[in-house]
């Protein structure tokens, strides 16, 4: 099985959440859902809900130090490991080039938080991507599109080989995250913003910064 129909396997149930949250918050600004909930929904739960899809919580705000997560199984190219949902992501797991979705470890139930980890060729990785905050190749950014909040992808080009970007497969989104995640297709306003990684001590990957910018569309 190629890296693209793999990758696009296993983003199913991760993108299927996704335009669930967005349909939502679209009823939301119409006032919909607030109406419908309060007739089946006690008020204690809202306050859950809303903890979820914020940014305020303290797991959140405590990014740095958070070690990561894979988001869904993932099979080490070429031919490696099977790394289980839930493992911590260690620096041998991936094998360059390659990506993974991932979470930070205290924030699995939000796909706000949802981060694509890239392992790439050191020497490829550029300018504007913040070089300190990778390590060994890798580099990671969050996989909400900043155009409607859909999950972004690894796709590798079958006619160019080596070629690989970030996809967002609802409007054709396209980043680079060889170059700090530029835009390169589709109609994304900006980047997806880059957060710091790096291997700690025990060879775990673990967040070094907050995110360089807004999450998501804005």
């Amino acid at each position: 099985m190629s890296q693209d129909t793999q990758s696009d396997a296993e983003n199913g149930g991760i993108e299927l959440r996704s335009r669930r949250r967005r349909l939502l918050g679209w009823l939301g600004s119409l006032g919909v859902v607030a109406f419908v909930v309060g007739l089946v929904t006690p008020l204690k739960d809202l306050a859950v809900v809303a903890e979820k899809v914020g940014t305020g919580n303290d797991a959140a705000s405590n990014l740095p130090g958070q070690r990561l997560v894979f988001a869904h199984v993932h099979q080490q190219e070429p031919g490696g490991h099977t790394h289980e949902e839930g493992a911590f992501v260690k620096v041998d797991n991936l094998t360059a080039p390659d990506d993974a979705l991932v979470y930070p470890e205290n924030l699995t139930d939000s796909d706000n938080y949802l981060i694509n980890l890239h392992r790439l060729e050191p020497d490829k990785i550029a300018d504007p991507t913040k070089l300190d905050w990778t390590d060994q190749g890798y580099v990671a950014y969050s996989a909400i599109c900043t155009h409607l909040g859909c999950t972004v992808g690894w796709h590798v080009k079958p006619d160019d080989v080596g070629h690989a970007y970030d996809y967002c497969p609802c409007h054709a989104g396209e980043y680079d995250p060889y170059h700090g995640a530029e835009v390169i297709g589709g109609p994304p306003p900006r980047p997806v913003p880059q957060i710091g990684v790096k291997v700690n001590d025990n060879g775990e990957l673990e967040i070094t910064s907050q995110f360089e910018g807004p999450i998501g569309s804005e």
